[in-house]
């Protein structure tokens, strides 16, 4: 549904004025910027009609800007662009507060600006992926992903923030999906099923998951083609990796058949530059996950964090930033889909589920 269908239907809970992505007031320099596309063509097209401007008063000035149908419109037209081939990119992490909510959704937003047609997931009921697009959950009732796998249609859940970025939201009713799940057979393929049936329709699917282990969580991961680890930079953090691939041998171990052999990346976040403890967890990831690591490593900046909290991206609120710089570098490295290293280095070539005991050559995670 559009987003001001869903703000009648949900008071409240979301006010479309203030939400900073969705309602920006791009400058010529920003469609330059993002678009590629030189000044001249730009007012070329302005001449032409193709994009129209549209005029603010500050004073006695007339400013003119630009909104988000003119930054598809260029976009579109000129295709600056590479579409990832792993369409499903899932952030995650078996411990919280790594900022991984603050990856996905700023990564979610960069996509969509630069052309792709962008479906965000938050399968967390904690809802804050959903907050960092400016929609309160805690006094909401609108449907969530639940509902999607309980049969609901897609137009009625979705919600589309821009012409080219739509969110599945979450609340704490999402909670319900665990019993419905665990009910179901193939109850950790469900969501792979239902975005099967959906994925042709849109050039990426990111999604942002639970730090507990739970049902939701194993459903996201069965689903992606990508899985995208986000550590952060310190000792704890780090000494938990095993623990993740371990979760991710298994269900390569359980879903050999399909086979379930995602890319892996893991991405190094809230780096302090000034901290040592910083630079050995680095050094640690690195020296034990040389091949899974992005060479992007993000930087300690309370710009995420303050972006977050008014729904705003940081390559358009913060462009100067440490933070917009690391992460339109990683967006693009995320983009890319060369040199991937998959989770394991080779999948066996079956048809259908065994009884789980044949051996299986994996990866060796330290």
């Amino acid at each position: 549904m559009k987003l001001t269908e869903f703000a009648e239907k949900n008071p409240g809970i979301v006010d479309i004025k203030s939400m900073g992505f969705v309602s920006h007031q791009f400058s010529l320099a920003d469609l330059v910027e993002f678009s590629g596309v030189s000044k001249t063509t730009i007012l070329a097209l302005v001449n032409s009609g193709v994009i129209q401007p549209k005029q603010i008063k500050a004073g006695a000035v007339a400013k003119k800007f630009y909104n988000w149908q003119d930054v598809l419109t260029l976009a579109l037209r000129y295709k600056r662009f590479k579409l990832p081939s792993r369409k499903i990119k899932i952030f995650c992490n078996q411990k919280g507060g790594v900022g991984k909510t603050s990856l996905s959704t700023q990564f979610a937003m960069y996509c969509a600006l630069i052309g792709l047609r962008v479906l965000f997931i938050d399968t967390d009921p904690q809802w804050n992926a959903t907050l960092a697009f400016g929609i309160n959950g805690k006094e909401g009732s609108y449907p969530t992903l639940y509902d999607l796998l309980n049969g609901a249609k897609f137009d009625d859940v979705a919600i589309e923030m821009t012409p080219n970025l739509f969110v599945i939201p979450s609340r704490q009713a999402l909670n319900k999906a665990e019993k419905y799940l665990n009910q179901k057979s193939n109850s950790q393929m469900q969501l792979k099923m239902y975005l099967d049936s959906i994925v042709q329709n849109f050039d990426l699917i990111v999604g942002d998951t639970n730090p507990a282990l739970t049902m939701m969580s194993m459903n996201a991961f069965v689903a992606a083609d990508e899985i995208d680890i986000v550590s952060e930079t310190e000792t704890f953090s780090v000494s938990g990796m095993n623990g993740m691939f371990e979760t991710l041998d298994e269900l390569a171990v359980d879903y050999r058949y399909l086979p379930y052999n995602p890319a892996v990346r893991i991405i190094p976040n809230i780096f302090d530059i000034r901290e040592a403890a910083c630079h050995d967890a680095l050094v640690t990831l690195k020296q034990y996950y040389e091949d899974f690591v992005t060479t992007a490593v993000v930087r300690k900046a309370i710009d995420f964090k303050e972006c977050q909290n008014k729904a705003q991206a940081v390559f358009l609120n913060k462009k100067k930033s440490n933070a917009a710089q690391d992460l339109e570098f990683l967006s693009k490295e995320l983009l890319n889909d060369q040199d991937l290293v998959l989770l394991m280095e080779s999948a066996p070539a079956v048809t259908a589920p065994t009884t789980g005991n044949e051996p299986v050559e994996r990866v060796d995670h330290v």
